[in-house]
């Protein structure tokens, strides 16, 4: 499939990139709320942990009470105390003690004198004043407590023991929360635990992961940042390692909190688990956008051709080869397009057709107006040549006035057909310039100089004032010369008998550029206002002279535009009505390479090929005896 150069890729784009921008905030907004959801779950298992422990606590501390209470309350128990019978007590006590797992258990009298006392290896390492610590608690009232020691907490129960209802000791039992208790809870929470103590680690299951690392140490700016019991846990970093924790009081029997026990649980799983879902999301979001681009590149293939054969039959269609219909490849909008554009192509070329008929038909009727305008041309030319002979002859004054207006006539009637054979040839096309470098003088001298004849016959004055280093100018002489004879002869047909008419040339920088000015003034009646805006349109400024014989047809003007238009210069009448017309004709000066990309035809021909002497207005009254241009 060849894409299209421009629309093709665009729309592709444009699918694609709307796909993977919709995904990418769908994944984003997937990873906010999952990443959420993980948070709060690693949160809740922390909160569970917290509950276990705490429940694992409570219910310690209940079995501490029921043992102190089952051995207070062994039937021989109080006769044994009251006896002072030491190896009785400790025969009868020894094995509650081993299987409790209790850490101390003490039997004394109520003056807290110890009659037997059980102990663990951990309590063999206890130091006098801990010691001294311990043997207070034995003057406890009934209930539990939670006493501090060196290197833990002591959970303890003191239960006094009766004899006939009278107290005559009491049993003292309880649990060590050290590292080693710590750590078998740790194992079996899966988290970590420290004791804290007056904001001080007494106990820590928080270890360094660096090889041979001890325990991780809690600065006191660190411990502020543990969440209490009743607070949401939160995360909190211990010597760069990532934790979420909460904090457990531990309160005496006076319902003081002497400790917490602070539960930990790591984010690096956390960590681990929003890692592996960004990847996951990450991969899942590239495989939707592929899968989703080739299915946009497989749904939009009718699509992106069918924009191609468009494109493609648009292309033929304006450089006229499309001959066939382009195939319709999609059933949407734009299959409906290409059919519309099927019957536009189809309706523009029967369009053509006919144009192409009717231009024929008009190229027709132009070669037979031309053949018809030679055939009248000739006779009358005939006639011109008659008038001027009987002019040199020897007559009375009124017949040479009867013969000078016959012979104006006749030129005015060549010059009409002058110009309706020059509109033929102009709108025949193709209209081209022969140029070459002309002395714009030397073609008004010549151009005046033929016009006199009639001017002398009217008594009109033809006034030259041209300046003597004129700039040559690119032009075709040819159409140059015809320009300025309509001009002249408009000029002569509108100045009354005894008038002038004033030629001037000068140099001028306009908004063209650098160029020579033509102006052609009379004293004739000027052009009226209402005239104005159709004066170089074709036909018009029809208007019959009233005061002479003659017809002005509006042709000269409209073919004086063409010419001048056609050399890149500009035509404008500047006078006032009732005091003359005055036409200013502005030519750029001719430049050679102006000069090397427009001249082609030989001279004396033009790019026609036919010859410069058959276009009507070169040949000027008097100059070539075999035709007469007017």
């Amino acid at each position: 499939m060849i894409f299209p150069p421009k629309v093709g890729i665009k729309l592709t784009l444009i699918y694609v990139l709307s796909l993977i921008s919709a995904l990418a905030a769908v994944l984003v907004v997937a990873e906010h709320l999952i990443g959420q959801q993980v948070q709060k779950r690693h949160q809740k298992k922390l909160e569970v942990l917290s509950e276990k422990v705490f429940f694992h606590l409570e219910k310690e501390k209940d079995r501490i009470r029921l043992l102190a209470e089952a051995v207070a309350n062994f039937g021989r128990m109080g006769d044994l105390t009251a006896a002072e019978d030491r190896r009785q007590i400790r025969h009868l006590i020894q094995p509650v003690f081993e299987a409790s797992d209790l850490d101390g258990l003490w039997i004394g009298d109520t003056t807290g004198k110890e009659l037997v006392r059980l102990e663990s290896e951990a309590f063999g390492r206890l130091s006098r004043e801990e010691r001294l610590r311990l043997k207070r608690a034995f003057f406890g009232t009934y209930g539990l407590q939670v006493n501090r020691w060196e290197k833990g907490l002591f959970i303890s129960s003191s239960v006094p023991i009766y004899q006939e209802e009278q107290p005559v000791g009491r049993v003292y039992g309880g649990v060590l929360i050290d590292h080693k208790y710590l750590s078998e809870l740790s194992r079996g929470m899966d988290s970590f635990l420290a004791i804290v103590r007056a904001r001080e680690v007494v106990s820590s299951t928080f270890s360094s992961k660096e090889e041979g690392g001890g325990e991780l140490e809690f600065s006191e700016e660190l411990l502020k940042e543990i969440p209490t019991f009743e607070e949401q846990p939160q995360a909190v970093n211990v010597e760069d390692q990532a934790y979420t924790m909460k904090a457990l009081p531990l309160k005496n029997r006076a319902g003081q909190v002497i400790g917490h026990l602070v539960i930990g649980i790591s984010r690096e799983e956390l960590e681990q688990t929003v890692v592996s879902l960004r990847r996951t999301i990450i991969g899942v979001g590239l495989g939707g956008a592929l899968l989703g681009s080739l299915l946009m590149f497989s749904l939009t293939a009718r699509m992106r051709r069918q924009v191609l054969l468009l494109a493609q039959g648009t292309e033929k269609l304006s450089s006229g080869g499309l001959d066939r219909p382009i195939p319709v490849v999609s059933r949407d909008e734009l299959g409906d397009l290409a059919l519309s554009f099927n019957e536009m192509a189809q309706a523009l070329q029967e369009r053509d057709r006919v144009l192409k008929e009717e231009k024929e038909k008009i190229l027709a009727n132009v070669d037979f107006l031309s053949m018809l305008v030679h055939d009248v041309k000739a006779p009358l030319a005939g006639v011109r040549l008659m008038l001027e002979s009987l002019l040199e002859e020897d007559l009375a004054p009124d017949v040479k006035r009867r013969l000078a207006s016959m012979g104006e006539s006749t030129e005015e009637l060549l010059g009409h057909l002058n110009n309706i054979l020059a509109i033929s040839k102009i709108e025949k096309g193709p209209f081209t310039l022969n140029l070459e470098m002309v002395d714009l003088n030397g073609s008004v001298k010549y151009v005046a100089s033929q016009i006199r004849v009639l001017a002398e016959l009217k008594e009109i004055s033809i006034l030259e004032d041209l300046e003597g280093d004129l700039a040559p100018i690119a032009a075709d002489e040819y159409y140059l010369e015809r320009m300025i004879y309509n001009l002249l002869t408009n000029a002569l047909h509108w100045t009354p008998n005894g008038g002038r008419i004033i030629l001037t040339t000068r140099n001028e920088t306009g908004p063209k550029g650098k160029g020579v000015v033509l102006e052609v003034r009379d004293n004739g009646p000027g052009i009226a206002e209402e005239l104005r805006p159709q004066l170089f349109s074709r036909y018009g400024c029809r208007i019959e002279k009233k005061d002479a014989n003659g017809f002005h047809t509006g042709l000269g003007l409209y073919i004086c535009r063409i010419i001048v238009e056609a050399h890149g210069g500009s035509l404008e009448e500047r006078g006032r009505a009732g005091e003359g017309a005055r036409f200013v004709c502005f030519l750029p000066i001719g430049k050679e390479e102006r000069l090397r990309s427009e001249t082609a035809a030989p001279p004396g021909e033009n790019r026609s090929g036919e010859s410069r002497n058959d276009f009507p207005g070169k040949a000027m009254p008097l100059r070539d005896a075999g035709e007469t241009q007017a």
